[in-house]
């Protein structure tokens, strides 16, 4: 991807950070997030202790979730106000582009979501 093309990525979830999360918890989407999340949890089967890392974290949505469950999440996304977002509820996050992360831990789990 080139780099024009990450930025308006990166843009576009700028813009919408303030209240993506809700979006993303009302209504059809939100019935279909909540379905979603509840298959993600049977595949993860997150425990406690478990370190898992969310790539692509947007909100947080998936990674509030994940800490519900005793997990340790690092949330890594794109976008710094999806960052801050996710960062507001209580987890670690970074800003990366996935396509130049590397990994510095290991991890017990790895979602990309």
């Amino acid at each position: 991807m080139c780099t024009r093309e990450k930025m308006s990525i990166k843009n576009f979830y700028d813009k919408q950070a303030n209240n993506y999360h809700e979006k993303l918890s009302k209504g059809f989407l939100g019935k279909l997030k909540e379905a979603e999340q509840k298959i993600l949890l049977r595949m993860l089967n997150p425990k406690n202790g478990d370190t898992i890392l969310d790539l692509g974290c947007g909100s947080g949505y998936n990674s509030v979730k994940l800490k519900e469950y005793g997990a340790d999440v690092l949330g890594i996304d794109i976008s710094p106000e999806m960052v801050k977002q996710t960062k507001s509820r209580g987890i670690a996050a970074q800003v990366a582009d996935l396509q130049d992360y590397h990994l510095s831990s290991k991890y017990d789990k790895i979602l990309c979501a």
